[in-house]
């Protein structure tokens, strides 16, 4: 089977966010993809996906109690979705408060992903910063989505390199149902304030 079928394959049978994070547990610190999704215009496997997959995989393998703290990652090369991920997962560090495991993902012998992670267990009067959640964001269901503003895009777009850019990437936003409180401007360079705001939803969900 070539590698188009199988891709073809998989990111049909598998549209919910949930399924493709899905990971088979072959041994304690060893486990295999169950799918692999290729975006359009890509190389290769998408690589939030194979982020994410590597993240469950180091989250099976230490206690509940334990939340992630913090990752970091390196891809070493672009993968196929025609064959499966191996992540193998070593714990190097387990104490009271902190969990540490490296992740390796290889292909077909190959080392293609690393990663670094770091769990914690929640500590009592731990200082939490984040931006407070502004006033004056929209309801999600009045928002134009990706999907629909990029197809408006490839639709007056009179450059057919252009417009088939438009359209590989309204198919990719029909997935995800992503819209934008400050929309992108995929045309024109703008200066604008550093601010991004978007709903995400998952298409087919209900």
């Amino acid at each position: 089977m070539t590698d188009i079928a199988v891709e073809h394959i998989n990111q049909d049978e598998n549209p919910l966010i949930s399924a493709n994070l899905e990971v088979e547990q072959l041994d304690t610190t060893l486990f295999r993809s169950k799918s692999l999704f290729v975006p359009e215009r890509a190389r290769g496997v998408f690589g939030g996906q194979v982020i994410s997959q590597a993240l469950v995989s180091a989250t099976k393998t230490v206690d509940p109690e334990y939340t992630l703290h913090s990752l970091h990652c390196y891809f070493l090369r672009s993968a196929s979705a025609a064959i499966p991920l191996i992540y193998f997962v070593e714990r190097v560090r387990h104490g009271r408060t902190y969990t540490t495991c490296s992740v390796k993902a290889s292909q077909s012998g190959k080392l293609v992903f690393i990663m670094i992670c770091s769990f914690q267990k929640p500590e009592p009067r731990q200082l939490l910063f984040q931006i407070s959640m502004p006033n004056d964001v929209p309801n999600p269901d009045t928002l134009i989505t990706e999907e629909m503003r990029l197809r408006d895009l490839s639709d007056k777009e009179k450059d057919p390199r252009l417009q088939q850019i438009f359209s590989a990437l309204s198919n990719v936003h029909n997935l995800n149902k992503l819209g934008s409180v400050h929309q992108l401007n995929y045309v024109q360079l703008e200066k604008t304030e550093p601010l991004m705001g978007i709903t995400l939803g998952c298409g087919g969900c209900g």
